[in-house]
C-alpha cells in the first residue's frame, strides 16, 4: 500500500526512468550473465584443449618409454652399443615430455601422478644402466639371423612411431584449429553480448529520456497554458490539441475550459453592456424629466408674471378708459359751455 502510494505521489518522467532503468538493469543482468556464460564456456573449451594436449603428451611420453624400453631389450640381447644410447635417447625424451606434461597440468593429483611417473621412469633408465655395466648378450640374438630379427622389429617399431606421431600430431592439429574456431566464436559472442548488452543500455536510457520528454514537454506546457488561464489570460495557444493520447485529451479538455471561460466573459460583457445601457436611458430620463420640469416651472412662472403683467395692464387700461372718459366728458361740458351746438359725448 505504501508503496502504491509512492508510486502514485511520483512525476511520470520519474516513473518512466524508474520503469526503464529497471528495464535496463535487467537487459544488463542478462547480458552480462550472458557473457559470464560464454566465458565459462570458453574457459570449459580451453581447460578442454588442455587436457587433450596434455593426453597427447602423455602418449608421446609412453611411446618414448616404450621405445627406451625396446632399445633396452635389444642391446641386452645382442649387446649393442647403439641400443643402449637409443634408450638413453629414448628416456631422456621421454624425462622431457613429462616435464611438459607436469608444467601443463594444474590438477593437483594429475600432477602428483606426473611426478611419480617420472620418477619411476628415472629408477627404469638407472635399472637398465646398472644391466648395461654387468655385459652380456644373447646368442640367439646376436647371430646375423638374431640381429636381422631385431633389426626388423626395430624397424617396424620405428615405421609404427613415424605413421602414429603424424597421425597425432594431425589430429592434434585439427583439434587446435576446431578448439580456436570454437574460441573465436565463443570470444565473437561475448563482445556482441557486451555490444548488445552497451546497446541496450544506451537505448534503454535514450528512449526513457525521449518518452519522459514527450510527456512532460506536453503536460508543461499544458500547465502553463493553466496558469495563464488561471489569470484571466484568454489570449494563449492551447498547444497539443492534434494529438490522439491522453495529453490530447486533457489539451481538448482545457480548450472546452477556455471556451466556457470565453463564453462567460462575453456574457458578463453583455450583461454590462446591458446594465450600462439601462443607466444612461435611466439617466436620460431623468435628465428629461428635470428639464420638463425646469421647462414647466419657468413656463409656469412665465405664465404668472404674463398674468400678473395683463391685469396690471388691464387695470392700466380700465383706469385710462376712466380718465378718457372723464376728459371726454369734461371737453364735453366745456365745449357745451363754450358752443352750445357741441354734440353730446355719449351720443
Amino acid at each position: 500500500m505504501q508503496m502504491t502510494l509512492w508510486i502514485a505521489n511520483l512525476k511520470i518522467a520519474s516513473r518512466l526512468m524508474i520503469g526503464f532503468g529497471l528495464l535496463v538493469l535487467f537487459l544488463s543482468g542478462i547480458s552480462g550473465e550472458w557473457v559470464y556464460s560464454t566465458d565459462a564456456s570458453l574457459q570449459v573449451l580451453r581447460d578442454v584443449i588442455r587436457l587433450k594436449d596434455n593426453e597427447a603428451l602423455n602418449e608421446r611420453a609412453q611411446g618414448s618409454l616404450l621405445e627406451g624400453r625396446l632399445g633396452v631389450w635389444v642391446a641386452l640381447a645382442g649387446g649393442d652399443d647403439r641400443a643402449w644410447s637409443n634408450a638413453e635417447n629414448a628416456f631422456a625424451r621421454t624425462h622431457q615430455q613429462l616435464a611438459e606434461l607436469a608444467q601443463a597440468t594444474t590438477d593437483p593429483r594429475r600432477l602428483e601422478m606426473v611426478r611419480e611417473l617420472d620418477a619411476q621412469v628415472t629408477t627404469y633408465a638407472t635399472r637398465a644402466a646398472e644391466l648395461r655395466r654387468l655385459g652380456g648378450r644373447n646368442e640367439v640374438l646376436a647371430s646375423s639371423e638374431g640381429k636381422a630379427v631385431a633389426a626388423g622389429v626395430i624397424a617396424a617399431g620405428n615405421r609404427v612411431r613415424a605413421l602414429g606421431e603424424p597421425l597425432s600430431q594431425d589430429y592434434l592439429r585439427a583439434a587446435k584449429q576446431l578448439a580456436s574456431q570454437s574460441t573465436d566464436s565463443l570470444q565473437g559472442a561475448i563482445r556482441l553480448a557486451m555490444w548488445l548488452g552497451l546497446v541496450s543500455v544506451l537505448s534503454g536510457v535514450g528512449l526513457a529520456v525521449i518518452i519522459a520528454r514527450s510527456i512532460t514537454g506536453p503536460v508543461s506546457a499544458l500547465t502553463r497554458t493553466m496558469r495563464a488561464l488561471a489569470d484571466r489570460d484568454l489570449s494563449v495557444a492551447i498547444p497539443s490539441l492534434e494529438q490522439r493520447d491522453e495529453v490530447g485529451e486533457m489539451a481538448r479538455t482545457v480548450q472546452v475550459f477556455k471556451e466556457s471561460m470565453q463564453t462567460a466573459d462575453r456574457l458578463a460583457a453583455e450583461q454590462e453592456a446591458s446594465r450600462a445601457r439601462r443607466e444612461r436611458r435611466a439617466a436620460q430620463i431623468e435628465a428629461l424629466v428635470r428639464n420638463f420640469e425646469q421647462q414647466a416651472a419657468e413656463l409656469v412662472g412665465h405664465l404668472s408674471s404674463s398674468a400678473t403683467e395683463m391685469t396690471a395692464t388691464a387695470g392700466q387700461m380700465t383706469q385710462t378708459a376712466r380718465d378718457c372718459r372723464k376728459f371726454r366728458v369734461r371737453d364735453d361740458m366745456m365745449g357745451r359751455k363754450e358752443n352750445p351746438s357741441w354734440p353730446d359725448a355719449r351720443s
